[in-house]
């Protein structure tokens, strides 16, 4: 079963049209790539890793500018397509059944233990009255690539666990706190099991009382947002 298919692009700004794939794969992982020619007549092709480069142009014409690539909207949709999670506050938007993924690992200087101790944080709204329909999981990488390989079922390691500390009654808020093996990739999945379309800001520690709405510069963002004590209420 293949974990990705590339997809037809008709053009890279004044680049020829091709087939791309963007997404990830674990490192110290064999891989396997199928070129498949469905035509009735022999075909070249070229197979890069990185997004082609413009071609030389006539030192005597301007430069024209590389119009910058929009961000693939199949990204985060699959855990082969898994986006980097940044540090401090995330926010998207959801529809009604849609699954995120994000890939983390973790190397705290500050932590000394192989061990790391992390915390996740997740708001949400609308919650729809129905606030458990949206969790966040998490995974390991040996669990994910037995799922893709159809050898097992997924099984997290964590899970958000509903909380009720903003005072905010249109929001729902899960929070998960444990510890994972420093350098490891881990996976992490926002679920929208709901009937409507909802944001979500996602916290890589245990916050309080959040800063929502659109995304500015993240230590801003956090110096006004309040963390918990070390116990759930």
């Amino acid at each position: 079963i293949p974990f990705g298919i590339g997809q037809w692009a008709s053009s890279y700004g004044d680049l020829p049209a091709g087939v791309r794939w963007t997404g990830r794969t674990m490192s110290n992982e064999t891989y396997y790539i199928q070129i498949v020619n469905d035509n009735d007549v022999a075909v070249d092709y070229w197979l890069l890793r990185e997004e082609p480069s413009p071609p030389d142009s006539d030192s005597t014409q301007p430069a024209a500018a590389v119009p910058a690539l929009t961000p693939d909207p199949e990204m985060g949709r699959q855990p082969y397509s898994a986006v980097d999670l940044p540090t401090g506050r995330n926010h998207k938007r959801l529809v009604a059944g849609e699954t995120y993924w994000y890939t983390f690992s973790r190397n705290d200087p500050n932590q000394s233990s192989s061990f790391q101790d992390l915390s996740f944080s997740l708001f949400y709204t609308p919650d729809d009255g129905n606030r458990h329909n949206v969790n966040f999981q998490l995974f390991t990488t040996a669990e994910v690539n037995a799922w893709l390989s159809g050898s097992g079922r997924l099984n997290n390691f964590g899970a958000g666990m509903l909380v009720s500390r903003d005072g905010d009654p249109l929001t729902g808020e899960r929070i998960w706190r444990g510890n994972i093996l420093r350098g490891d990739n881990y996976f992490l999945a926002i679920e929208n099991g709901s009937d409507v379309e909802i944001d979500f800001w996602l916290y890589d520690q245990d916050i309080i009382h959040p800063l929502l709405g659109p995304v500015g510069e993240p230590a801003a963002n956090l110096a006004h947002e309040s963390t918990s004590p070390p116990a759930l209420p």
